[in-house]
């Protein structure tokens, strides 16, 4: 595992039921493929937001309509039905997150040892690669680290849950969804939180 200078490792963080053992856990099942498995360990909100992204994608190439989206999100959420698209949207899912994580062993990654609380029931988990020696890394400062990948945990009905795998924040539901990262432009026009409105124009 890396460690801190800084922080002494929370051991229980790194149960199986610990922020980590989930995250890993979560790492090791997608990258098997078994996506529905994976889905134990996943907050509800954050499959809300994957089937509003995929189903976006769906009707930007005009496959379904906007006026339609709304229920087909709703039903494949709450249901997972109808059954043949619910099946699509995993084959799909399970096939992106394969290619991506492939080399993600959880064999062969740790943890930041330090606790990174984001909210009263969001923790910040950074896996990354221990190197060769598989003893991690000693990091006593700011460090980036190649490789790392960073998921949001979430608190919840005494559970640790994924709640967002590629940002910080919850990921927010829409159509589409905005995921709270550098490279998500969905939200660039949202107001600064407490700006006052613009004025209308005359």
């Amino acid at each position: 595992m890396m460690h801190f200078a800084e922080s002494k490792p929370d051991v229980e963080m790194f149960k199986p039921e610990g922020q980590v053992g989930v995250a890993l856990a979560f790492v090791g099942l997608m990258r098997e493929g078994k996506y529905e498995e994976a889905l134990a360990l996943a907050d509800s909100n954050w499959l809300l937001c994957r089937i509003q992204a995929q189903l976006w994608r769906h009707h930007r190439d005009g496959s379904i309509s906007l006026e339609d989206l709304p229920a087909i999100v709703d039903d494949l959420h709450r249901n997972r039905a109808p059954q043949e698209l619910w099946k699509g949207f995993v084959r799909a899912e399970a096939e992106q997150f394969v290619e991506a994580w492939r080399d993600a062993d959880p064999a062969t990654l740790g943890a930041a040892s330090k606790r990174r609380r984001m909210s009263p029931e969001h923790d910040l988990v950074l896996l990354a690669p221990t190197g060769e020696s598989g003893q991690g890394y000693y990091v006593p400062s700011a460090t980036a680290l190649p490789y790392t990948i960073a998921f949001l945990m979430r608190r919840t009905g005494g559970r640790w849950l994924v709640a967002n795998d590629v940002g910080a924040a919850p990921p927010t539901p829409g159509l589409p969804p905005i995921w709270w990262t550098p490279a998500d432009e969905t939200f660039n026009g949202f107001a600064e939180a407490g700006a006052a409105p613009e004025p209308d124009s005359a």
